[in-house]
């Protein structure tokens, strides 16, 4: 089926039909032969994943509005918006569904749970504050939100206003990056900006295990089975996890899956003041960081020794080892530690 322009939502399916966003438009085509069934235009941009429930299809789109259709015709049943610009629409989250409910939230910072069949508010929250990361238990009981102040939150799908069951300090930081909380075998699985992915438990909130995966933004996991968890970075990288969603241990005895040694980006990049070199370790060891010049003369080298594993960086000024400031130009990052080489390329702009 060509659309005719780009498609710019996570897709999704149920019974015979593929539902996607495409041009403003939510459309419908028939998984077989690729029919289109309807078409409904809305009047900004769709880029979420859209919710199934029963008869109906949910989504939110950069026009402010949540939208709600048969899913079977494209009928509008309704259309739900708490915002007036479109900077706070809640376009990026994906919407989660419980038999009777929808639960959004959106840049302005709340989190909202509205009525299935009217689009009606049932309630309204600004504490935590959140941004567009929101997901669901699979048995539909609990809805989660990854804060602003860094901790995964649990509330209950059916009380009439705002119940927290349990927080997670898992350390996201402030992130407003959006990667859904996925549901999965009694735990809850996440990433974000940080690169990592963590398991906590739907029951208590305990962390069961954290994964880093890349130095940049992980988006929305996918678990793949009863043990494996597909994890994705913007810097390309693509991780398939093994490791059983619903382990619980305790808080002092966390497990943090390895790390890999490698060096990282470099931001910013052009810059012309500091930059920040990037670098994980598997294991303790030493770490040489070098910075060349293009016919490969030293310019500065630094020895960093670490006992634990993790994310570690290192803060060059654009000086020589004699203190003298560089000329513009471009130059080589280059790591070298036990078993690993790896360069990257940096510009100095004055």
């Amino acid at each position: 089926y060509d659309a005719g322009s780009p498609i710019l939502n996570a897709i999704t399916g149920a019974d015979s039909l593929i539902y996607f966003a495409s041009n403003r438009k939510m459309i419908a085509i028939n998984s077989k032969n690729g029919t289109k069934i309807w078409s409904y235009g809305a009047d900004g941009t769709i880029e979420c994943r859209p919710a199934i429930e029963d008869d109906k299809i949910v989504f939110g789109s950069w026009d402010t509005k949540v939208h709600c259709l048969n899913r079977f015709d494209g009928t509008l049943l309704w259309k739900w918006n708490e915002q007036t610009s479109f900077y706070y629409a809640p376009a990026a989250c994906w919407p989660v569904t419980t038999h009777d409910r929808v639960f959004v939230s959106d840049p302005a910072r709340y989190m909202y749970a509205i009525d299935l069949e009217d689009g009606t508010t049932i309630w309204k929250s600004k504490s935590p504050e959140t941004w567009e990361s929101i997901g669901i238990s699979e048995r539909l009981n609990q809805v989660y939100i990854r804060s602003l102040d860094g901790n995964l939150y649990a509330f209950s799908t059916t009380s009439n206003s705002q119940q927290q069951l349990w927080s997670a300090p898992v350390g996201y930081g402030w992130d407003s990056t959006p990667s859904m909380p996925v549901g999965v075998r009694g735990a809850v699985i996440s990433g974000g900006k940080n690169g990592f992915i963590v398991s906590v438990s739907q029951e208590n909130g305990q962390i069961g295990w954290k994964y880093w995966v890349s130095h940049s933004y992980v988006t929305t996991v996918a678990p793949v089975d009863g043990a494996s968890v597909l994890a994705a970075a913007l810097d390309g990288t693509i991780m398939l996890v093994k490791a059983d969603p619903s382990l619980a241990v305790g808080q002092s005895d966390q497990i943090l899956l390895p790390f890999k040694t490698k060096l990282g980006p470099v931001y910013p990049n052009p810059f012309n003041n500091i930059a920040t070199i990037t670098y994980s370790i598997e294991g303790s060891q030493e770490v040489r960081i070098q910075i060349v010049d293009l016919l490969g003369r030293n310019i500065l080298s630094v020895k960093k020794y670490h006992e634990q594993p993790g994310q570690y960086q290192w803060i060059w000024n654009g000086k020589d080892s004699g203190g003298q400031e560089l000329s513009s130009g471009l130059y080589i990052v280059r790591m070298n530690s036990k078993n690993y080489i790896g360069t990257n390329k940096l510009v100095f702009l004055k």
